[in-house]
């Protein structure tokens, strides 16, 4: 399946370079755990029988967006609307190089909004940010080799951090 815009190309190929890395977890682009998020989460990564101790892992990686804050929003309204134990669930949005200087503000509200998230919920939870040095022009529609190395590298990197996690 040929992904259609950057955004998702970039979810296709961290996925795929996180199945390659990490086998614990059912990688899923645009997952939206079985529609009970609103919206949808770039990549959603579930443990496998035999993992239930390990937390879901959800990457929003923010190429352009003018709203991230939204995607840690849309989380927390779904973890709060659960019934029952919270999950746990580790965030990891990760921000291209706009946002180290265009969209600065964006990021650091979208920081702020994970932090309090994470406090709220507990700590099941938790979120982390990212910067990665991928710089998408504006008005791109797929992307290129660039796009796919820098995907591939973010999903290496959170794969690290994934692994520092459960060691503390």
């Amino acid at each position: 399946m040929q992904p259609g815009n950057r955004a998702s190309a970039f979810s296709h190929d961290m996925v795929w370079e996180f199945e390659r890395l990490d086998a614990r977890f059912d990688w899923r682009v645009n997952g939206s755990d079985s529609g009970r998020i609103r919206g949808y989460v770039d990549v959603v990564g579930k443990p496998k029988d035999g993992h239930s101790g390990l937390p879901m892992i959800f990457v929003e990686a923010e190429l352009r967006k003018d709203g991230p804050a939204s995607n840690v929003l849309k989380l927390w309204r779904w973890a709060e609307g659960r019934t029952g134990p919270k999950p746990g669930f580790v965030l990891f949005q990760a921000f291209s190089a706009v946002y180290r200087s265009a969209k600065r503000e964006h990021r650091l509200t979208a920081e702020f909004v994970g932090r309090k998230m994470a406090a709220a919920l507990g700590p099941s939870v938790t979120y982390v940010a990212l910067n990665f040095v991928y710089s998408p022009r504006k008005g791109a529609k797929r992307g290129a080799g660039r796009r796919s190395s820098q995907a591939k590298r973010l999903a290496r990197r959170i794969a690290r951090r994934m692994a520092f996690h459960e060691a503390a």
